[in-house]
């Protein structure tokens, strides 16, 4: 994390801000992962990627389901990695949003966040999209009591749109002002700041505060 305003602070508030930052991030990541897991280890689950029946749709992939969760991104994939099922949803606007390729590639065979049979570990983190920076979290499909053989992954993914960065503010106690991911163009002053410790680690936030 890095920040323009911060600069110009002392070290130890500068340390203090992205400590507050980076937990109330995690906050996030950690209760995106319980409503995965929640669903990804569930008896209905299991028969769905394996039967494909309608019902469970009809019941349970509903635009409520969006809303209350307060996620995005639900997409079943089988151990092939072939999608059971894919959908994007901006719930301020109520509506479906098109599968860019940007998606595509997260919820596809070859998709970073696929469970692997081996392991049987999911993946959390944030990824790109076109229409803003998305918590993601995998987890393998398994029976209601986290018992195998492994049919597949869930994915559920939140995106941080201006609500969610406002979120994250509030939590952070620190006005966040911008949101960029590693892989985006960032403006010629901050991506030299990038450069010099992109060395120390991945960068998954750059804010600035007012001037």
């Amino acid at each position: 994390f890095i920040t323009n305003g911060f600069a110009r602070e002392e070290n130890h508030n500068v340390q203090e801000k992205i400590l507050q930052v980076q937990a109330s991030l995690n906050e996030n990541i950690n209760s995106l992962s319980r409503v995965t897991i929640d669903w990804a280890e569930w008896d209905d689950t299991y028969d769905y990627v394996q039967d494909r029946n309608q019902r469970f749709e009809e019941i349970n992939l509903v635009d409520a389901t969006f809303d209350i969760l307060q996620i995005n991104l639900i997409c079943f994939l089988d151990m092939e990695g072939r999608a059971v099922y894919t959908r994007l949803r901006d719930n301020d606007n109520n509506r479906d949003l098109p599968l860019t390729a940007e998606i595509l590639q997260y919820t596809g065979r070859n998709s970073p966040l696929i469970t692997e049979a081996e392991t049987g570990i999911g993946a959390e983190g944030i990824i790109h999209t076109d229409y803003a920076p998305m918590i993601v979290v995998s987890h393998p499909i398994l029976t209601s009591n986290g018992d195998g053989p492994m049919m597949g992954t869930l994915i559920f993914g939140k995106y941080l749109d201006k609500a969610g960065i406002q979120h994250l503010s509030n939590t952070a106690r620190t006005a966040i002002t911008g949101f960029y991911t590693i892989d985006d163009l960032l403006p010629a002053a901050k991506q030299e700041i990038v450069d010099q410790i992109r060395a120390d680690g991945d960068i998954c936030l750059l804010y600035t505060s007012p001037s």
